[in-house]
C-alpha cells in the first residue's frame, strides 16, 4: 500500500492506494474527476495535475505532451501516471474549474467587445466611382 496526499481547494486528503495504480483512478476512487474525454488513453492531454513522490517515470505520452517547464514543474498526465509509493498530487478542485470558467467568460465577452469595435471602425472606400456625396446616407448625419 501507498499513502497518496491529494490536494484540492486548500485542503489534503490521505489516502491508502494499492502500489502500481494508476493516479487517475486513485483520484477517480476519492471523488475528484479528471478531465479525460480521451478515457484515459493519453491522447486528450487534459488531465494534468501536479505531482511529486514515488511515481512511475514520465511515459512516451508524458514526454511528447508536457513542455520541459512543465515536467521540471511537477506535471503528469493522471492517466499515464503509476503511484509506486507515497506520493502528493494536488487536483483541479472546484475552485480551480469556477476560475477556468471565469476565464472563459471573460475571453468570450472581450472577443465580442474587440469585434463590435473593429465592425464599428472599417473603413469603407469615400466613394465609389460615380457616387456623389450627397448619394451616401451618412451624408445626411454628419
Amino acid at each position: 500500500m501507498a499513502r497518496l496526499t491529494i490536494w484540492a481547494d486548500g485542503r489534503a486528503l490521505p489516502v491508502e492506494v494499492e502500489a502500481g495504480a494508476l493516479l487517475s483512478d486513485a483520484l477517480l476512487h476519492s471523488g475528484h474527476r479528471p478531465d479525460m474525454p480521451c478515457g484515459g488513453r493519453g491522447r486528450c492531454r487534459k488531465c494534468r495535475v501536479q505531482a511529486s513522490g514515488a511515481l512511475s517515470p514520465l511515459s512516451a505520452a508524458e514526454l511528447d505532451a508536457l513542455s520541459p517547464a512543465e515536467r521540471e514543474a511537477g506535471v503528469r498526465l493522471a492517466c499515464c501516471t503509476r503511484i509506486l509509493g507515497d506520493a502528493r498530487v494536488t487536483a483541479a478542485g472546484d475552485d480551480m474549474r469556477k476560475q477556468a470558467r471565469a476565464v472563459r467568460g471573460l475571453r468570450k465577452q472581450l472577443t465580442e467587445e474587440l469585434e463590435a469595435l473593429y465592425a464599428a471602425h472599417t473603413f469603407r472606400p469615400a466613394l465609389t466611382a460615380g457616387e456623389t456625396p450627397a448619394a451616401r446616407p451618412e451624408a445626411d448625419e454628419a
